[in-house]
């Protein structure tokens, strides 16, 4: 498991994990599958972006709404 979270603190494997759930979402969605593909574009949103998304996150907590961490996020 913490090999699992120090592969993911490096930019760099964020972005290949998030190219390769687009790539299979992609896929997925010209193979005719009902919701796989959907499930898969969350989940490269998600693990591509979980920095900007927690610092968004943060933002809120400080009440700060404008924030461009935020605006980014929407």
């Amino acid at each position: 498991m913490k090999k699992i979270i120090v592969f993911f603190q490096n930019d760099v494997s964020k972005l290949i994990v998030g190219a390769l759930l687009f790539l299979c979402a992609l896929i997925t969605e010209f193979a005719g599958t009902e919701y796989i593909y959907k499930v898969l574009y969350i989940l490269a949103l998600l693990v591509s972006g979980i920095g900007v998304y927690m610092n968004a996150v943060k933002g809120i907590m400080r009440a700060d709404f404008l924030d461009e961490k935020f605006l980014m996020s929407i």
